[in-house]
């Protein structure tokens, strides 16, 4: 490759190298790349910033944490980025999950906020989804206790947990989901042993095995993601992907201190479709595994 598809390769190659836990690779490779680089080159920022991105990350990785802060603060004091939301936004997120490994709270917050600014000021799905994201890793950090549920998500819970039918319970959750996302049809589901068992249906929902297959997949990097995210600043894995007209979310709360994953949803996804809040999901699977049945069929993420 010549330097222009090189540096554009190499830090993806990077990051997958952390995401392995091979961070001495990693950072290698990265003081390499840089090295090759002109001060001409890294005026060209959005094709050459991601190199610094992944070294950092390569560096907290291998507690080099004062390094890695270095690299990335001094990047975001200097005018390398020209406002451009794109490239700051993503050094606050790098520098937000390295807050997060270094149990910097005030740190990961300040930098929640910056990477909140400027993604969601490109009105860019993809950015905010991201945002989101990276919101979603606080749930794993060590001062993490909860978040205190607004009313609606309170009386959702209660009015589950008190039903005394299993099937009714199950019945009233998918029935709130579909309003939240403006749907006429889903399935409910519930973890039972490591498989997905069907505990609610409506509007003759029928989704495809390929996005049962998809839940599983999801569910499985929940559970690798939550196991390295805090070590390597890995982002928490998406709602799957649209498959066969329908989306899928992972139902999940936290107990004694331990995120379970209680079941997940499959959704119809039609034209005025609105992705369901996380603290609704989080309220219906507190809702659904209160019970004493469920509490034993939950599977830790």
């Amino acid at each position: 490759l010549g330097l222009l598809g090189w540096s554009t390769v190499m830090p993806f190659r990077a990051m997958s190298l952390c995401q392995l836990g091979r961070h001495a690779e990693a950072k290698a490779e990265c003081e390499q790349g840089l090295s090759r680089l002109s001060t001409a080159d890294r005026t060209f920022v959005v094709r050459n910033v991601w190199m610094d991105i992944a070294l950092a990350t390569a560096e907290a990785g291998l507690g080099e944490i004062d390094a890695a802060t270095s690299r990335l603060d001094g990047l975001l004091a200097s005018d390398i980025a020209y406002d451009n939301p794109l490239v700051l936004g993503s050094l606050h997120d790098a520098r937000a999950r390295i807050a997060l490994g270094a149990n910097d709270r005030s740190g990961f917050n300040t930098h929640l906020a910056h990477t909140q600014r400027w993604f969601t000021s490109t009105d860019t799905p993809a950015l905010i989804a991201r945002y989101e994201q990276l919101a979603a890793l606080e749930r794993s950090a060590p001062w993490f206790t909860s978040i205190p549920a607004a009313p609606f998500e309170r009386e959702l819970a209660a009015t589950l947990s008190g039903c005394q039918d299993d099937a009714l319970r199950a019945q009233h959750a998918l029935a709130t989901i579909l309003k939240a996302t403006n749907s006429a049809r889903g399935m409910l589901f519930r973890f039972q042993a490591g498989e997905l068992d069907a505990i609610a249906s409506a509007g003759k929902a029928n989704p495809p095995r390929e996005v049962l297959e998809s839940i599983l997949r999801l569910a499985s990097q929940t559970e690798q993601t939550l196991s390295t995210q805090v070590e390597d600043g890995l982002s928490a894995p998406s709602p799957s992907p649209t498959l066969g007209g329908y989306q899928s979310f992972l139902l999940t709360r936290y107990r004694d201190g331990t995120l379970w994953t209680v079941g997940a949803v499959a959704i119809a996804v039609d034209s005025d479709f609105i992705p369901p809040g996380f603290a609704t999901l989080e309220a219906i699977a507190t809702g659904l595994s209160l019970d004493q049945e469920s509490q034993t069929d939950a599977e830790p993420a």
